[in-house]
């Protein structure tokens, strides 16, 4: 093939290829929004990839478990003075997944036509900054 070799198209998420399982490629896919994962599709690029300390992740995923129990509480505070707007989401092991409750408050944005920001077709999320929602 002349030494040129052609970059294949991603179609599974980062994590489904990380754990080599089969990815349904909506977004979220079906594993990581069971699993209430971030859903990323991407080539990585692996000299560019950077290496942070344990300290650093374990600091980042403790934050992350915070403020997702803290998001959690402040739905069923919502919920029980009935202020949550529209119908009760479905539950996961007790708990709403993130991404319905950041689309329920419009904190979720898509590409042109339903699409994500590079075009592929395929459905991604952007979070937007609460200035943008009002």
């Amino acid at each position: 093939m002349g030494g040129i070799s052609k970059q294949r198209a991603s179609k599974a998420c980062n994590r489904c290829r990380a754990k080599k399982s089969r990815c349904s490629g909506g977004y979220p896919c079906s594993k990581c929004k069971s699993s209430d994962a971030p859903c990323i599709f991407g080539y990585p690029n692996e000299s560019k990839r950077k290496v942070f300390s344990e300290h650093y992740v374990r600091t980042l995923e403790t934050q992350q478990f915070k403020l997702v129990a803290g998001l959690q509480t402040m739905y069923f505070l919502l919920l029980a003075t009935n202020s949550w707007p529209g119908k009760k989401l479905p539950e996961r092991k007790g708990n709403p997944l993130v991404h319905d409750l950041l689309d329920r408050l419009g904190l979720l944005e898509t590409g042109k036509n339903g699409t994500d920001h590079e075009g592929s077709g395929r459905r991604r999320g952007r979070i937007r900054h609460i200035s943008e929602c009002h």
